[in-house]
């Protein structure tokens, strides 16, 4: 093997790790833990890391659903929560509003 050989196989193996790495990233298994391709966002966590990041998290029962609706109307676009996203956070709420069908 020549000296020209050894520049190129490293030069190969960068671009081998490189694609590994990519590919990686770009797996079924890099998604959300719990979380399935198509599934809707976890309301829970998603109240749990967006809202706290800004406030001390309310315990759901303090609220009527009403009241979580005009909440969510206002905090979710300064939480930057999708539709769908804003959906779930205000069905887990409602879900546990002090007015929720027990």
């Amino acid at each position: 093997m020549g000296l020209g050989a050894v520049p190129d196989m490293a030069s190969a193996m960068r671009r081998l790790i490189a694609l590994l790495f990519l590919a990686a990233c770009a797996s079924p298994g890099s998604r959300a833990p719990g979380r399935a391709e198509g599934a809707a966002p976890d309301g829970a966590a998603l109240y749990r890391k967006r809202c706290a990041s800004c406030h001390r998290l309310r315990d759901p029962s303090e609220q009527t659903a009403q009241g979580w609706a005009e909440a969510m109307r206002r905090m979710a676009p300064r939480a930057h929560l999708s539709d769908a996203q804003r959906e779930a956070v205000l069905g887990y709420l409602q879900g546990r509003a002090r007015d929720a069908p027990r």
